[in-house]
């Protein structure tokens, strides 16, 4: 099945991405450096099973890591960067579907950062110079990706050097709102994404501006890396940018979702987690 707007002649096959982990180091490290050089303090990452974030089971993103920070109130104080381990459980609802094609992979390393809300600006500039001058992807092929609505993260937008494309209610309204599992705090975001060569604009992360009862209180962003890779190289699932990728032959749906399953299995494996007679 294609997505709309793609022929079948436009849209790749299923090669797998070369060199799949020297890949990833190099997008950790060029996160990583990036963020250091500008004066980030790199975070821990927390383990796979979440013990501190009562709203979710695992991990699966780095802002359940910094929710400490936001209730202590300490991001004002501190301009934090991780490289976290993640895990999503949505596609268990796509397994037994087989016309059901999952759209992100379940586990993954999902690189972030927080940082105050009064930063909004400089934090939005320190992205854009990242996909400019780390991150291996043209940066004439990346569009932010914002709602009318949001004057703030437009004019953050705009103030950019040199300006990016920029697309105004691409999406429904819903598509830049976060919920976090915590009272009164919710996220407005613009987002970025890639154009592929078919001309379709690809997710690659969110730069989110959280709000406590209408007070902001801290920027943070959001990406993963299979997810880069994948987008950036024009394939078609970020499961082909992925180590189990290079393992398990991928020709089709079916596939993505042995190996994604395969994949999240280890992980958990991994954790100590163990299957019991009840789950």
């Amino acid at each position: 099945t294609q997505r709309a707007g793609a022929s079948t002649a436009d849209r790749p096959t299923w090669p797998s991405l070369q060199d799949v982990r020297g890949r990833t180091r190099e997008v950790v490290e060029a996160f990583r450096g990036h963020f250091r050089a500008r004066g980030y303090q790199e975070h821990q990452p927390a383990p796979l099973v979440s013990h501190h974030d009562p709203s979710v089971r695992f991990i699966g993103s780095t802002v359940s890591v910094i929710k400490p920070l936001l209730r202590s109130r300490m991001i004002p104080s501190s301009w934090v960067f991780l490289v976290q381990p993640a895990l999503r459980s949505q596609n268990l609802d796509l397994v037994a579907d087989d016309s059901a094609q999952p759209r992100w992979c379940s586990y993954f390393l999902a690189p972030g950062l927080a940082r105050p809300a009064c930063k909004l600006q400089d934090t939005a500039a320190d992205i854009w110079a990242l996909f400019r001058e780390r991150l291996p992807v043209d940066p004439g092929r990346v569009v932010f990706r914002v709602s009318s609505q949001d004057v703030d993260l437009r004019a953050a937008i705009a103030a950019l050097q040199p300006p990016p494309e920029v697309e105004v209610d691409g999406y429904e309204e819903v598509r830049y709102r976060h919920r976090y599992g915590m009272p009164g705090v919710i996220g407005r975001n613009f987002n970025i994404a890639v154009r592929s060569s078919w001309g379709e604009l690809r997710d690659l992360g969110n730069l989110v501006l959280m709000e406590d009862r209408g007070e902001a209180i801290a920027v943070e962003f959001g990406t993963g890396v299979g997810t880069l890779l994948a987008w950036i190289h024009d394939l078609e699932h970020p499961i082909q940018a992925s180590p189990i990728g290079t393992l398990v032959p991928i020709r089709d749906w079916r596939d993505v979702k042995l190996a994604d399953c395969l994949a999240a299995a280890v992980a958990i494996l991994e954790e100590g987690v163990r299957p019991n007679a009840e789950q």
